[in-house]
């Protein structure tokens, strides 16, 4: 084990580690007092995956998937807080597994605000894995969640029923929507002294199965008017066949005092 001899004449004795009495030359990562860590002696190099104790990272937190339809979904999220920088970075990572391999744009937010971003060229009837993100003072996650893709949607098909209530001037059309085709559809009719219709009625919104009937007016006594249903989704529109009916002739009193004189 060494040992130093020191004089009292000594005025800059040699250090030696463990024993004192001199001058210690510090390394290069000691040359302040201040250390955060175990030890003390100087600035703590911090790994380059360690986060400073003054800064934390932010919190995110993944919210329900909202609008999902057979080919796209909205992602919804919401940063708790920003931990110690703001704004964050906020996006979504999503794929068909939780391993992902999606990344959305991101968006400048504060603690308390919600992001969201729209996915589409997703697959009908499809299972997808999605989270939030965050990024500050480091990336954090939120929980995985799941949403499946509606199925795809095809044309509708729809049914021209009889015209009921025939009066002189007015008469009801009406309609069946045998099938949506897998989402709500936009109803009415067409209608006119030909096939060539030429007036259309106000649109309702109808699901599979549902009846749906339109009055209309200002009609010709003693007249053939043509009609057809509709019935229009996302992948188009289709019709029922064209069917047909006469308004009631109008008869004068004099002309059926005349009638029944004969």
């Amino acid at each position: 084990m060494p040992t130093v001899a020191i004089t009292e004449t000594e005025t800059n004795p040699t250090y030696v580690e463990g024993y004192g009495g001199g001058l210690k030359t510090l390394a290069e990562t000691e040359g302040k007092p201040t250390y955060f860590g175990e030890g003390g002696g100087g600035w703590n190099v911090f790994a380059e995956t360690e986060l400073s104790p003054l800064l934390p990272a932010p919190e995110v937190i993944t919210d329900p998937a909202l609008w999902i339809g057979p080919l796209s979904a909205t992602l919804d999220g919401t940063l708790d807080s920003g931990g110690g920088i703001e704004p964050c970075d906020c996006g979504f990572e999503w794929g068909e597994t939780d391993a992902y391999g999606e990344t959305t744009p991101t968006e400048k937010k504060e603690t308390g605000e919600g992001f969201s971003q729209v996915i589409t060229g997703l697959l009908p009837n499809t299972l997808y894995h999605f989270r939030a993100f965050a990024t500050g003072f480091g990336t954090s996650y939120g929980t995985d969640r799941t949403f499946t893709t509606a199925p795809a949607v095809i044309l509708a098909t729809v049914t021209t029923d009889p015209a009921t209530g025939r009066g002189a001037i007015a008469a009801t059309i009406n309609g069946t929507l045998n099938q949506d085709g897998g989402e709500a559809c936009v109803c009415g009719f067409e209608w006119g002294l030909d096939i060539g219709y030429g007036t259309t009625t106000p649109p309702q919104s109808k699901t599979s199965g549902e009846t749906f009937s339109q009055v209309i007016g200002g009609l010709f006594p003693g007249t053939t008017y043509h009609f057809r249903a509709f019935a229009t989704n996302s992948v188009g529109t289709s019709h029922g066949a064209d069917r047909s009916f006469a308004t009631a002739l109008v008869i004068s009193r004099a002309f059926a005092l005349a009638r029944e004189e004969l």
